[in-house]
């Protein structure tokens, strides 16, 4: 597949989605989502809609048992879970919201593509990732984030032309410096 997006357009619909995600579900800053998507573009327009409402995103692969699914999404206390068609949405406990991103798409149409006034403290976090196992995360601030990635484009001497291949799941740490480069 050869899908592709620009950043004017990956930001109109991130912030649709995050315009959507606080008129809908009353989402707020510092909010526990779940994502579970394959890799796409649409991986890459949930994770910043969440940052873009100041939420903390929780990177759930979706090949995962839906028994190391629920007990991540237990163990993580989040209140939503946006998935995609492909995700395994049986058996999920109750008390999370479930949206497929797929189901709301149309509705997104609707919402304002305008940038949100919502501004996240750099000793908020951005991320919440399950490190060796069940019951061990660690918490990603955006000030980390933010070091990492400036490092990262001064090293390799990033820019705008350059291309990221995601082979790895993004539950695995090393998946979160492609994504956001």
């Amino acid at each position: 597949q050869n899908n592709t997006i620009n950043h004017g357009d990956l930001n109109s619909k991130a912030n649709q989605l995050a315009h959507w995600l606080i008129n809908e579900e009353n989402l707020i800053p510092g909010s526990l989502i779940a994502v579970s998507l394959d890799a796409s573009i649409d991986l890459m327009v949930v994770i910043l809609a969440i940052v873009k409402i100041g939420g903390v995103y929780v990177p759930i692969d979706p090949k995962f048992s839906t028994a190391k699914i629920n007990t991540l999404l237990e163990e993580s206390s989040v209140t939503h879970w946006l998935v995609d068609h492909s995700s395994q949405q049986n058996e999920v406990l109750i008390g999370i919201t479930v949206v497929d991103v797929f189901d709301i798409a149309s509705s997104l149409l609707n919402q304002s593509s305008n940038n949100l006034a919502i501004k996240s403290s750099e000793k908020s976090l951005a991320y919440l990732l399950f490190t060796t196992g069940l019951s061990k995360s660690t918490g990603i601030y955006h000030d980390a984030l933010m070091n990492l990635l400036n490092w990262y484009q001064q090293e390799f001497q990033l820019n705008t032309d350059d291309n990221h291949l995601l082979m790895s799941s993004i539950s695995f740490a090393m998946s979160q410096k492609i994504l956001w480069t």
